[in-house]
């Protein structure tokens, strides 16, 4: 009688039992596997993160082509971006929203860089206006208010004129060396006229970084 009592007591570690011990062992002592499954997962996800910027690398690569100052057919290079443009995008959240049916957050599909890329470069956009990415829209608005667009940028300059026409950078604190006006992106509405030898002031505090000072027009046109 005892004996049966002392043998019920003792702990049985066959059958399910035995499993039940080992998963209580587990749960005190976390194995290697959930570290290992973690390692995978953040690996997997480097890993297409890497993907993904060697896509966008490789997708873009047309239109970097394009702003190169010895590019030799733009409107070509800017065709062959949007060509792939949205085959390349795939990763993008947006990607294949226009077979949703229901809840879409389809809002369209605009290589809006390639309407920058075209204005600011003065690129010919007849070769690929009617593109089903191309924002031609956009591009024509920005090309029609392009006399508010600072000397500073490519796109003031008629093509292929933007090197040798653009104006010297005159940094701050130094004479003017010819009188004119003068502008600057240092400071909204910063236009004024200097006289020759006049110190060019310095914008302190600015956002924009440091002050230089660039003419506008031709100084024959001044006052």
């Amino acid at each position: 009688m005892a004996a049966g009592a002392l043998q019920a007591a003792r702990p049985c570690r066959t059958g399910s039992n035995r499993h039940a011990l080992a998963r209580q062992e587990r749960r005190v002592q976390p194995g290697p596997r959930r570290s290992v499954r973690g390692r995978r997962r953040k690996a997997h996800r480097q890993e297409g993160t890497r993907r993904t910027r060697a896509a966008a690398s490789a997708a873009y690569r047309p239109l970097a082509k394009a702003t190169a100052p010895d590019a030799q057919d733009r409107p070509a290079l800017v065709k062959e971006f949007l060509d792939g443009w949205y085959k390349n995008m795939k990763d993008c959240y947006w990607h294949g929203t226009h077979t949703d049916k229901e809840g879409s957050s389809y809002f369209g599909y605009w290589a809006f860089e390639a309407a920058l890329v075209t204005v600011l470069w003065n690129i010919d956009d007849s070769s690929y206006r009617e593109h089903l990415v191309y924002p031609k829209d956009l591009a024509d608005w920005a090309r029609e208010h392009r006399s508010r667009v600072s000397p500073h940028d490519p796109s003031y300059w008629p093509a292929g004129e933007a090197s040798t026409a653009r104006k010297p950078l005159i940094p701050g604190g130094e004479p003017c060396p010819q009188a004119g006006w003068w502008f600057t992106p240092a400071q909204l509405d910063s236009r004024r006229y200097f006289d020759k030898g006049e110190i060019m002031p310095i914008i302190k505090d600015s956002s924009f970084g440091d002050t230089n000072w660039q003419q506008m027009g031709d100084p024959k046109d001044d006052k």
